[in-house]
């Protein structure tokens, strides 16, 4: 028997952790939430992922944490399949982040429908 592929969300908004943590619940998948920087490094210094949906800013300050914990991510499991949401993007964020690594971008509002698509798509998610 092997184990469930693993799913990153990391989002300072509760809200939106439960939302996608709910809607991405299913059989062969296991999903871990982090809301810091530092929670995120330790689920990705203790898990294998085989995908992450990632937000920006984790401070809600100006710094862009989610640059970090893609980075992070791309270094450590390198096929694994990152999906970057922001409510603070734009074309040159988009550019920044997909040199981070990030292999998708979406700025807020998405569906959690749009990212469970992509992470279908490729083969992280089941169909």
């Amino acid at each position: 028997m092997h184990s469930p592929r693993r799913i990153l969300l990391v989002d300072d908004e509760t809200s939106i952790l439960f939302a996608f943590s709910q809607f991405l619940k299913t059989s062969g998948i296991e999903i871990d939430t982090a809301e810091t920087l530092p929670q995120a490094d330790t689920l990705i210094q203790k898990y294998e992922y085989a995908g992450a949906v990632v937000d920006l800013r984790l401070t809600g300050a100006t710094t862009l944490e989610g640059f970090k914990v893609v980075q992070m991510i791309r270094e450590r499991y390198p096929r694994c399949t990152i999906v970057v949401v922001t409510a603070y993007g734009g074309a040159e964020i988009r550019k920044d982040i997909e040199r981070a690594g990030a292999d998708c971008y979406f700025e807020k509002p998405v569906s959690p429908k749009v990212v469970r698509d992509v992470l279908q798509e490729r083969g992280v998610y089941p169909a």
